[in-house]
């Protein structure tokens, strides 16, 4: 009886991943019980499913913009952006003033907590990210649920909400505005 020959590395990972385009070939190979090939799917699938876990999520929120005031022509206020939000049980109230003349952008805003009449929602980690959701600048909310960051002028940016486990990512900056 001849010994079946071990699949190839690349074979067993596409085979871990759910590819099952080599026509049985990894599948008898793994009925005849070998260890070692076993061992390797089962790390693969296991690696696969930790690289999933960190994987940022890219599915942004896009917050419907309100109208901002014109009054204050001379401070730039007409540059100003505004968004409101849901966000699972939070309200964001965030402000983008654009800053043209140092080339920055200010990010300000507020959390509140929906179910509880709006209350400030304190301590919340809130992350300034930028379009491939990699982090710029961060924080806490403070006591009031409010937030700042400054950072210069992109093609986009985000905010990464993050309650417990779960991570919301907001879009509130591209290089043309996010607009409804």
């Amino acid at each position: 009886m001849s010994q079946q020959p071990h699949p190839s590395p690349s074979a067993l990972t596409a085979f871990a991943m759910g590819d099952r385009s080599d026509k049985g070939v990894v599948r008898e190979h793994l009925a005849t019980g070998c260890g070692t090939c076993l061992l390797a799917v089962k790390r693969f699938q296991e690696i696969a499913a930790l690289e999933e876990q960190a994987k940022p999520r890219m599915d942004w929120v896009r917050p419907g913009r309100l109208p901002v005031s014109t009054f204050g022509r001379r401070d730039d206020s007409r540059l100003d952006l505004h968004y409101v939000t849901r966000i699972a049980d939070l309200e964001l109230d965030v402000l983008i003033r654009r800053r043209p003349h140092v080339g920055t952008l200010l990010v300000a805003g507020q959390l509140t907590i929906r179910r509880l009449a709006y209350e400030p929602a304190a301590d919340v980690v809130v992350m300034l990210v930028d379009g491939n959701q990699e982090p710029v600048a961060g924080g806490r909310t403070d006591e009031f649920g409010e937030f700042e960051f400054e950072a210069r002028i992109r093609s986009d940016y985000g905010l990464r909400i993050t309650r417990g486990d779960t991570h919301h990512y907001v879009l509130v900056w591209q290089t043309d505005p996010v607009s409804v």
